[in-house]
């Protein structure tokens, strides 16, 4: 017994049989009622009119059809009957057969399938037009359409996309209207490449959606999100001012360089980045420091975030007056140069005779 009722089929039917019971049971003790959508009889027959897709049996590979997309169906039997059509509805269809077709305008009827026996079946309308079109295959590129806006700062690349070609299944009457395959890719709020399996949809030339099957109907599309960078100088902030008698003689940063990333209009604006004010106050040597980057709200990222400074503190050089700024800074001293005199010899001529005098009077060294 056990075993039974872990089988799914005979659950299924000792609920069926179960329901029914319960609906004669209700039913012959109170007067009928219609339902909405079911009329009853005096000999018990109900009537149900439901609207049910149509399925189109043809060629897909060969052909394009046209066909109505519902009809309405009547449906006439006892309760039991339609309790049981309600239960096993997903088994029953109505259909067109048009394997037996060729290209052309039709009109072809409509059939029952599936329903349980018993059940009278009306369809409306029993017959439907339809029209038969040759199948045309185009090849065409798949056009990727970004929406959305990443995160502050990435910019999107340029789609890669694969299989780059599809092809296109249209009614050879609509092979002029194709005009791309689009995949539409998202990147609302994105902060890493994107990479996803992309729905394509066959466009006309005015960007309207048509009619049309796409094969393969899904490719893969990579975008890489990248962010503009640019490369500014360090800038050395100080605080302070060393002891009396000393002197900052140089700052090195390495790297000299770091890399700032956020939007284009930013970076146009920014030509140096600042580290955090370095104390200089009491340093009379050399003295290496790792010091951080502030953050800036206005850019995205800053790499490295941290730089190595070394700052060299000495005395100025003798001579040099200590203003607090290296001596590198100080004006160089103007060299003095010994002058030379040259006496002229007493044949020289009178106009220089008292300068031959002058010279006599110079002691010798």
């Amino acid at each position: 017994m056990d075993r039974w009722l872990n089988n799914n089929t005979v659950v299924k039917i000792l609920s069926v049989i179960i329901a029914i019971m319960l609906w004669m049971v209700v039913n012959n003790d109170r007067p009928q009622t219609s339902l909405p959508g079911v009329s009853g009889s005096s000999s018990h027959l109900v009537t149900q009119t439901t609207d049910m897709e149509l399925s189109v049996r043809y060629d897909e590979k060969k052909y394009v059809v046209k066909a109505p997309a519902k009809v309405q169906v009547e449906i006439k039997g006892s309760p039991e009957q339609l309790a049981l059509f309600s239960i096993m509805s997903g088994k029953s269809d109505v259909y067109i057969d048009l394997h037996n077709y060729g290209t052309g305008s039709y009109t072809v009827p409509v059939q029952p399938e599936g329903f349980p026996a018993g059940l009278q079946v009306a369809i409306t309308p029993a017959t439907v037009p339809v029209t038969v079109e040759a199948i045309a295959n185009v090849t065409k590129n798949v056009r990727v359409s970004v929406v959305g806006k990443a995160q502050n700062g990435l910019i999107v690349g340029q789609p890669s996309i694969y299989p780059q070609q599809v092809t296109v299944q249209v009614a050879e009457s609509r092979v002029s209207d194709v005009g791309f395959v689009q995949a539409v890719v998202s990147v609302e709020d994105a902060s890493t490449d994107i990479a996803t399996h992309a729905t394509l949809r066959v466009l006309d030339k005015h960007g309207q959606p048509i009619e049309a099957k796409v094969y393969p109907e899904r490719v893969d599309v990579k975008i890489p999100l990248t962010t503009s960078y640019k490369s500014v100088p360090v800038k050395v902030a100080t605080k302070g001012n060393p002891p009396a008698g000393y002197a900052i003689q140089s700052i090195n940063v390495i790297p000299a360089q770091i890399k700032v990333y956020g939007s284009p209009d930013t970076l146009n604006q920014m030509d140096s980045y600042s580290t955090a004010p370095i104390d200089v106050s009491g340093l009379t040597g050399s003295q290496t420091l790792q010091v951080s980057l502030p953050p800036d709200r206005s850019v995205t990222k800053i790499d490295p975030k941290v730089v190595e400074v070394t700052v060299e503190v000495a005395p100025p050089p003798t001579g040099v007056k200590n203003e607090g700024s290296p001596a590198a800074n100080a004006p160089p001293s103007p060299t003095l140069k010994k002058a030379v005199l040259t006496c002229p010899s007493r044949s020289s001529g009178l106009p220089v005779m008292w300068m031959y005098k002058l010279c006599s009077q110079i002691p010798a060294r």
